[in-house]
């Protein structure tokens, strides 16, 4: 190892500085973290909020946990290319709402496998062939196991120390979604340094009530996600979602943690 990199290295464990890609961030810079099971999750469901949330001077970042490839079982080639396109997609999306594409922090854990995840043993994706993360992932070559994941969680959100931090419900109808919440429910029962306040969206299987208020610059983000419009059904319903206001609920996974308005 290099001197330069061992300096380096000390400067950073004594600073409490963090290196995402290639920038450097506190954990006091991170003022809202957004978990989501697939690279669109966060727009869809927060999009809006992350847009007000940078305008006003806040830090996001977005802990992606899939690569969103679950495309055609058995195909390996095309479930990995068509995941590759949608982390892409991903980067792309949040530079342009201003959060920094080395502030989008993806896992690559298998998708359509998050609730099926075993605690030690491996999980292998039918669709991308893979048994641990891609080396372009934020941990690399990480084993596709429950309990890897949930250290990687774990670490992501002690070190980022996120003011608040948004989910996917546990009453979202998508497997993975709601796996998102238990996953993160079991991260922050065995870690009491955690303090962030909890938010959840919901994606599917959310009701859309009250007139219809389209908001122009959710749907032209959402509209960058290109690979999701493969059918007409597709396209409307990834749109409805900048058709309506978006809806959060406040959840406590801890007795005692409530929080004083």
């Amino acid at each position: 190892m290099q001197l330069s990199t061992i300096i380096f290295a000390f400067f950073l464990s004594v600073t409490g500085l963090i290196v995402y890609g290639n920038t450097v961030i506190t954990p006091e810079s991170i003022d809202t973290l957004v978990i989501a099971p697939h690279p669109d999750d966060a727009e869809l469901g927060a999009g809006r909020m992350i847009m007000n949330e940078v305008t006003s001077g806040k830090n996001v970042a977005i802990l992606v946990l899939t690569n969103g490839d679950a495309k055609e079982f058995g195909n390996y080639k095309i479930s990995r290319d068509y995941g590759a396109t949608r982390k892409a997609e991903q980067r792309l999306v949040a530079d342009t709402i201003g959060v920094p594409s080395q502030q989008v922090i993806i896992l690559n854990y298998p998708d359509g496998y998050l609730p099926r995840l075993e605690n030690t043993l491996l999980t292998k994706s039918e669709y991308t062939g893979q048994m641990r993360s891609d080396l372009d992932s934020y941990s690399p070559g990480s084993l596709y196991t429950r309990s890897r994941l949930l250290y990687l969680m774990d670490r992501t959100i002690t070190e980022l120390n996120p003011k608040k931090i948004y989910v996917t419900s546990n009453k979202d109808k998508h497997a993975d979604h709601s796996a998102a919440y238990e996953l993160l429910e079991a991260v922050y029962k065995n870690n009491e340094s955690i303090s962030a306040r909890v938010y959840t969206y919901q994606i599917h299987g959310r009701k859309f009530t009250g007139a219809i208020n389209s908001d122009d610059e959710k749907r032209e983000i959402l509209e960058l996600y290109k690979s999701q419009f493969h059918t007409p059904e597709y396209h409307d319903f990834m749109l409805k979602y900048a058709n309506f206001p978006e809806d959060f609920t406040e959840v406590f996974f801890r007795k005692g943690d409530e929080f004083e308005n």
